[in-house]
């Protein structure tokens, strides 16, 4: 794992180095704004495990103060997780630039469909009425 971080701080540091920084902030800062305005399939897994913790908390295995902890804690970490995953995803793809563009455009467009038509299912389910 230690390798793969240095193989990755030692491409930022190249790309940084040479004429292309400015273009790398600023495709940087335009990947967190797309990042943050579309969904994603990690919110399938976030509202999956709202249902399962919501599920706990009508059983009596939690209280509703662990239960929105928890909730919270699945909520903030799936955006990240699956970010990481494309990331990583994009970054051991076999290939030159062209491939790994395709696969990334493959992964945000596919994952914006799936996170979309998951948000869009799960909430009108009413065991979701009172999240």
């Amino acid at each position: 794992m230690k390798q793969v971080a240095n193989a990755i701080v030692g491409k930022f540091t190249e790309l940084s180095d040479g004429h292309y920084k400015t273009a790398l902030l600023y495709a940087g800062l335009a990947g967190a704004v797309v990042a943050n305005l579309k969904t994603s399939p990690a919110l399938a897994w976030a509202y999956y495990r709202m249902k399962v913790i919501q599920k706990q908390r009508e059983d009596g295995l939690i209280n509703a103060s662990q239960a929105e902890e928890k909730i919270g804690q699945a909520y903030a970490l799936a955006e990240p997780i699956w970010w990481v995953a494309v990331f990583a995803a994009v970054h051991f793809k076999k290939g030159g630039f062209y491939e790994k563009a395709k696969l990334a455009a493959l992964l945000l467009g596919g994952g914006a469909v799936v996170g979309h038509l998951v948000k869009s299912h799960v909430k009108t389910l009413p065991q979701f009425k009172d999240i």
